[in-house]
């Protein structure tokens, strides 16, 4: 419990314009749940399970109105708190959100026809 109260905790602030981290956190979940690839990553081939999307620091800087190092202390933050896991990549990044992975596992095969 105290794991996750740190998180919301780690979450919360807000500044300004700026997303929120809570905000950030929540886009990261979106676009997992969709396995979303960028526009301009389309032609590339990407191998996605339940849970992961591709995605780069300059995209999510732009979306979030952060610098770029703050993406990146942002990611390896939620990283060290295993809330996500990182593949990096050359010019981008596959990531899991292992708790949605875990749901959308359980989840999905129950409600297929």
């Amino acid at each position: 419990m105290s794991e996750r109260m740190s998180l919301l905790e780690f979450l919360k602030e807000r500044s300004g314009i700026r997303l929120s981290k809570l905000e950030a956190y929540l886009d990261l979940v979106d676009k997992a749940s969709v396995q979303y690839i960028p526009k301009d990553l389309c032609k590339q081939e990407f191998s996605l399970s339940n849970g992961q999307f591709v995605i780069t620091i300059t995209e999510l800087a732009g979306c979030w109105h952060w610098h770029r190092a703050t993406v990146r202390t942002f990611i390896e933050q939620l990283e060290k708190m295993n809330q996500i896991s990182v593949t990096r990549l050359t010019k981008s990044q596959i990531i899991t959100i292992p708790m949605l992975a875990a749901f959308l596992q359980e989840f999905i095969p129950l409600h297929q026809d």
